[in-house]
Parts: structure tokens; sequence; C-alpha cells
């Protein structure tokens, strides 16, 4: 819980002089078992929500999910071909389709002895978001 403080407040001693943040972090630590803190822009809550999800999905050990996943995306990019949508729907589809076919192919490596093969679910997700650049929406202005 250390960090999600520093994370917002910078400065612990200043954020508990705050009463209603003690008792809001006293409910927050009873009822979760971490907090994950984002950089607070226009995408903050789609990338956590998608980033949660993922984990999700990566921790199945089948790759039905996955195969759903890209048939849907795959079905709304044909409608959007078909209405000549933006690019923009273009890109951010092609880095999913990227991320959905790296979490099946390595949950292939799954079978291979963990001496050969050594892997962190988390730190792939981190990995994968953290080379994502971040889209013109955050950017604009309101």
């Amino acid at each position: 819980m250390g960090v999600a403080l520093y994370h917002y407040f910078r400065n612990i001693d200043h954020a508990f002089q705050q009463p209603e943040v003690g008792l809001r972090l006293k409910f927050l630590d009873r009822r979760y078992s971490e907090f994950r803190p984002v950089i607070p822009d226009r995408e903050c809550f789609l990338r956590s929500f998608i980033f949660s999800y993922l984990e999700q999905v990566v921790d199945r050990i089948d790759t039905h999910e996955e195969d759903r996943l890209l048939a849907a995306v795959r079905e709304l990019a044909r409608r959007a071909d078909h209405f000549q949508w933006a690019s923009e729907f273009s890109r951010r589809r092609e880095a999913f389709e990227r991320l959905i076919v790296k979490i099946k192919g390595w949950k292939r490596m799954w079978d291979y002895p963990t001496s050969r093969v050594s892997y962190n679910r988390g730190e792939f997700l981190l990995e994968f978001f953290s080379s994502y650049d971040t889209t013109d929406d955050s950017e604009k202005t309101p």
C-alpha cells in the first residue's frame, strides 16, 4: 500500500493529515489485495480494466478466450473496413491482435520445463504495455 500512497500523494505524512485519506485507505486495505497506481489521463480506466482482464486471460490454461477475442476483433475489423472507418481503429486493433497472439504463443511455452523457459505473467503484460505508445486521444485537450 505504501507504493500507492506515494504514487498518489508523494508526501505520505501530508496524506495522513487529511482524515478522510486514512479512513478510505483502511476501507480499501480490507477489501483489496493490492493497488495498481495509474497515470491519471483520459485512458487510465480503460488501461486498468484491460490489464486486469488480460491478467485473467493469461492465467487461464486453455486459449479459448484468446480465440474468441481474435474472432470478435477480426469481425469488427471487417465491418470497419466496410464503412471505411479511420485508421486509428486499425492501428489499435493490430496492436491488440499482436498481444493476443503473443499470449497464445506464451501459453505454448508452459509445456516446456521452467528450467528452459522462465516466465512471469504480470511482467509479460507490463512489458507489452510499456512498449505501446500513448494514443492521440490522451494528448488532445478538451
